[in-house]
């Protein structure tokens, strides 16, 4: 074989070499981004409409298959796993901008009605039980601030602390029959969170997924960032 035979068959094996480097980064990357599509994904929390049970710059581990499998980057559901629950904290995209993420807690299903008065809820004709947070369970609470009040509600089988500021109380009162299809959300820091109070229920199609856990946090001291190394692995889920 002559030398610029010899050369010519070289680079070809370089090329086949490279573009099979080539196609299977592509493969993993499209896997990864229909795996982020499909079944889990991370999320950072920006702000504290869940304190004291989800701090700003916790990273949230969100299970998006809990409630639907749908084709990868789109709405449309390939199969139905199960039902959102009161009291799941979910991840959805905000109907005044769906390209926009938040989380809430559930509050309403679809056919609820639900009275909010002041922040307290009742749904169904049924006051949620709410009970004063002891001064133990005040001091367990690593997140808690000053001039806050806290209490531990219960909402279907879940039950979470909550956060009440007082002077910043809104004297609401609100009555919604949650329309079918559509899910009312509220925050656990109930006198700061941005929620269904005030820009409605959410669509089924927007919601992302069910939060699982904590799986890093981070909180900026001055110009550098904290590890909260005791809420790594912090359960969202009861």
């Amino acid at each position: 074989m002559s030398h610029e035979k010899k050369k010519t068959k070289t680079k070809f094996k370089i090329k086949n070499e490279v573009f099979r480097e080539i196609w299977s980064l592509a493969l993993l990357l499209l896997g990864v981004f229909v795996f982020r599509s499909m079944i889990a994904e991370p999320y950072v929390v920006p702000t504290g409409s869940l304190k004291p049970t989800v701090l700003p710059g916790d990273r949230i581990f969100v299970f998006k298959a809990s409630y639907d499998l749908k084709f990868p980057f789109t709405d449309f559901s390939l199969y139905k796993v199960g039902e959102p629950k009161r009291g799941d904290i979910i991840v959805f995209r905000y109907p005044r901008d769906p390209s926009i993420n938040y989380v809430k807690r559930l509050i309403g299903l679809p056919g609820d009605d639900v009275e909010v008065t002041d922040g307290w809820i009742t749904v169904n004709g049924k006051p949620l039980s709410v009970e004063p947070a002891t001064e133990g369970q005040i001091s367990a609470l690593e997140n808690g601030e000053d001039g806050a009040s806290y209490y531990f509600e219960k909402i279907g089988n879940t039950i979470h602390p909550l956060q009440r500021v007082e002077e910043k109380s809104r004297r609401e009162h609100q009555h919604v029959i949650v329309p079918k299809d559509k899910y009312f959300f509220m925050g656990d820091n109930r006198d700061e969170s941005n929620d269904s109070r005030y820009w409605g229920e959410v669509p089924k199609e927007y919601l992302k997924g069910k939060a699982l856990l904590i799986w890093f946090s981070l909180e900026w001291d001055g110009w550098f960032p904290r590890i909260r190394w005791e809420r790594i692995g912090k359960s969202l889920t009861q």
